[in-house]
C-alpha cells in the first residue's frame, strides 16, 4: 500500500495500525494525537505527524509500556529522561522473564515427577547404576538452601528431605514411624542427586555438602497417610530383606507434594536407602 503525505480521517488510521477507532480517539484524548476538525464536515483530521506520532505510540506499547507512560515519554520527557525509562523497562523485563523461565522449568520439573509418581507408584526398585546424592543442612531458609544448590548447578533439583542420620536407630516399618520418639530422630535437610557430577570439582564446597555415594539404592515412591500409614518405609526394608541386599546407611526420604482429599492428609515421598555392590 503506497502511503501519500496527505491529511487522513480516523478509518485510514485504523487500518493503518491495525486498531479501532476508539483507540484512536483515546489517544487523541489524551493529547498523544493532535487531530484537526475538518470546516467542511466536522471529522477529526490527522496530518503526517500523527503518521509519525501513532508509529512511536505502537512501538511504545509493543515494549510493554503502559498509556500514562506512554504520554509522559512523548509528551513531558527529554531524550536522556527517554533513554532512562527504557533501560528500566528493559530491567523489568528481564527480571521478569528470569521469574517466567523459573516458572517454565519448574512446572517441566514437577511434570516429570509427577509422570514418575504415576508410573512407579507403589513399586520398589534398584537404581541401574552407582549414583551420587548432594546433602546439605537448611541454613536460613529452605528457598536460599535451594538457590545455593541450583548456583552451583542450575540442573540440581532439591528436595525437602526427612533424614535418619547413620548412627541414629533405624526406622524399618510402619510401626516405627508411628512411634513419636523414634521419629523426631529425622532431620530436615535438602537433598537432590549430582546429576552433573559437580562433586567431582576442585571448587565443590565439602564443608557444606555431604555426599552420600556413589552408590547403588533401593528406591520407592508412594504415599503416606498422617499419624496412621507409613508404609512406604516397611515396603524397602522388606525389599532389601527379599533380595539379600546390605544397607549401607540410614535411608533417606524426599517430601514430593501433599494432597488433602476428603479431610485425609495424603504426603508422597521418595525414599532412597544405599546399598553396597
Amino acid at each position: 500500500m503506497k502511503i501519500e503525505f496527505k491529511d487522513y480521517q480516523i478509518g485510514f488510521l485504523t487500518q493503518l495500525f491495525d486498531v479501532s477507532a476508539d483507540t484512536i480517539r483515546l489517544y487523541a484524548k489524551k493529547d498523544l494525537l493532535e487531530p484537526k476538525k475538518s470546516e467542511a464536515n466536522k471529522y477529526r483530521i490527522f496530518c503526517r505527524e500523527d503518521v509519525f506520532n501513532m508509529d512511536c505510540i505502537m512501538r511504545l506499547r509493543d515494549m510493554g509500556f503502559p498509556l500514562e507512560d506512554i504520554r509522559e515519554i512523548v509528551c513531558n520527557s527529554t531524550l536522556d529522561e527517554v533513554y532512562e525509562k527504557v533501560e528500566e523497562r528493559r530491567a523489568a523485563l528481564e527480571e521478569e522473564l528470569r521469574r517466567l523461565t523459573c516458572a517454565r522449568d519448574n512446572l517441566k520439573n514437577h511434570s516429570r515427577m509427577l509422570k514418575s509418581m504415576l508410573e512407579d507408584a507403589e513399586q520398589t526398585a534398584v537404581t541401574s547404576e552407582a549414583v551420587t546424592f548432594l546433602m546439605i543442612d537448611i541454613q536460613d531458609s529452605i528457598p536460599e538452601t535451594k538457590a545455593f544448590l541450583q548456583k552451583l548447578d542450575p540442573e540440581l533439583r532439591p528436595y525437602l528431605t526427612l533424614h535418619i542420620p547413620d548412627d541414629g536407630e533405624q526406622l524399618e516399618c510402619n510401626q516405627d514411624f508411628l512411634d513419636k520418639k523414634k521419629r523426631e530422630q529425622a532431620d530436615f535437610v535438602i537433598t537432590c542427586e549430582d546429576v552433573n557430577g559437580i562433586s567431582r570439582r576442585p571448587d565443590f564446597p565439602h564443608d557444606r555438602i555431604r555426599l552420600i555415594g556413589p552408590a547403588c539404592f533401593v528406591y520407592s515412591i508412594g504415599p503416606a497417610y498422617l499419624n496412621s500409614n507409613y508404609e512406604f518405609v516397611e515396603k524397602v526394608s522388606q525389599f532389601i530383606d527379599e533380595h539379600h541386599l546390605t544397607r549401607n546407611g540410614n535411608y533417606f526420604t524426599q517430601y514430593l507434594m501433599s494432597q488433602y482429599i476428603h479431610g485425609n492428609p495424603i504426603d508422597y515421598y521418595r525414599t532412597f536407602v544405599p546399598i553396597t555392590d
